[in-house]
């Protein structure tokens, strides 16, 4: 189809679009060709952390090798010899590493359906997918990663050639000024008010929309994981640049994720609540996921931000009580039935009361989501969770593979293996990724409820 090669094409406008300007060439030059992960992964790296796991010892192994996976190589990048797919497309915050993902699921080749409760930006669902499940579910209580992860996991189903007509046809009649993104804005909501375009293809060019905001507004040196506190929009000029070359990207992934499905799509839906209150239909064979570390983000306060800048509106704080009118995915940043103060394990909770009470509350919430997601696990099914210990910078105290076990113990669920990686590491050679001590847990919900 040539999608990548027009998307080279257009990262190469974008180089000489920069030749008046040695900062701005060299800043889209990083941000083109450069992978920093390549850096990572050599031989020196396991010197700098270890391992303390318990359990059967096939499944510890691969619980390992997850937890390595995540540490060597963070997220969204994958191994120079693995295919990317769609990981990433839209770097959301704090994701889980697609090869962590895709080991986890080796534990649960007889599983036909899976669900991630807390699924961001799609990673569980888009390995799932590939590895042939027939039903993968995904929840979580923002707007913003639903309408992502559906983006990634080709829930529109997009007609690709249709889709990048439209992509030609937004940027045909920008000027090159500095109003671009503006006027780029402005054309969207008018095809999306006339509604004469399909739904699906709209929401599809907002996508493509915010990634080439959010990779236009990054500098070389800076991570794209949330730009809502930045003001105005990037340079207006290399607007059409950016969004060509991420409309065929993007196009050019899809294929390749189209064709690594076994057979045929599965049915992959979507729920955007918290997770505590979901109830399945139907339960689910695996959960596979990864809840917010204690104290660490605010994520959905993050979203609104990061929405709100993609809508061209400043967030005036990372706050989730901003009232902003966001209409740009059809959706409200929020769900009217969930109270943002709830969100689970927030940094902003941690700020506001006693550390006492911080852990107290954090325990209870682990044990209210855990409690759900064995409800909406068959008898016999499995749960296997990815967590973290606490910020560094701001110790809190809590030991999070303790607290889960205590959780998940509390309602119901069997203890099959545990793997903890912590850096072994002085503080000069402690590397971004590995900062805080990980946790991989494999849990079974008991197939005779009364054993």
């Amino acid at each position: 189809m040539g999608e990548f090669v027009k998307a080279e094409h257009w990262l190469q406008e974008l180089l000489q679009l920069g030749d008046d300007n040695d900062n701005l060439q060299a800043g889209v030059y990083v941000k083109a060709q450069q992978d920093p992960f390549s850096l990572t992964g050599g031989p020196l790296k396991k010197a700098l952390y270890s391992f303390s796991s318990e359990g059967h010892p096939a499944i510890v192994e691969c619980l390992e090798r997850a937890l390595e996976y995540q540490w060597v190589y963070g997220y969204p990048r994958v191994p120079p010899s693995e295919r990317q797919l769609t990981h990433g497309v839209y770097k959301y915050m704090a994701g889980m590493q697609p090869m962590t993902a895709r080991e986890v699921l080796r534990l649960v080749p007889e599983s036909q359906s899976v669900m991630d409760v807390f699924c961001g930006s799609g990673t569980v669902l888009i390995e799932a997918v590939v590895a042939g499940k027939l039903r993968c579910v995904g929840c979580d209580a923002s707007p913003l990663a639903i309408f992502v992860a559906s983006h990634h996991c080709d829930v529109q189903d997009l007609e690709l050639a249709e889709f990048l007509a439209l992509v030609e046809r937004a940027a045909a009649g920008l000027p090159g000024g500095s109003d671009d993104w503006q006027l780029l804005r402005r054309h969207l909501q008018t095809l999306q008010a006339r509604q004469e375009t399909e739904p699906g293809l709209c929401k599809a060019l907002w996508f493509v929309f915010a990634v080439a905001f959010r990779v236009a507004s990054a500098k070389p040196t800076e991570s794209t994981d949330s730009l809502g506190s930045k003001a105005g929009d990037p340079e207006g000029r290399l607007a059409k640049a950016y969004f060509l070359s991420t409309a065929y990207k993007y196009s050019s992934q899809l294929q390749e994720f189209r064709e690594q499905i076994p057979a045929g799509m599965p049915d992959v839906t979507f729920h955007r609540r918290d997770c505590r209150s979901l109830q399945l239909a139907e339960p689910v064979d695996a959960i596979i996921t990864s809840p917010p570390y204690p104290g660490v983000y605010n994520y959905l306060a993050a979203a609104l931000a990061d929405t709100g800048a993609v809508a061209g509106q400043k967030v005036a704080s990372h706050s989730a009580d901003s009232e902003v009118p966001l209409d740009l995915f059809g959706d409200q940043i929020f769900d009217t039935e969930f109270d943002p103060k709830q969100e689970l394990g927030s940094q902003t909770l941690q700020s506001q009361v006693s550390l006492e009470q911080f852990i107290e509350t954090w325990q209870s919430q682990q044990e209210e989501w855990l409690e759900s997601a064995y409800r909406n696990l068959r008898p016999g099914g499995t749960a296997t969770i990815m967590t973290g210990d606490g910020d560094t910078q701001t110790e809190n105290g809590i030991d999070c593979l303790k607290s889960t076990l205590e959780a998940a113990e509390a309602v119901g669920f069997h203890v099959v293996a545990t793997s903890s990686i912590q850096s072994v590491a002085d503080e000069a050679h402690r590397t971004k990724g590995m900062l805080r001590t990980e946790h991989m847990l494999h849990l079974q919900r008991p197939r005779n409820e009364n054993t």
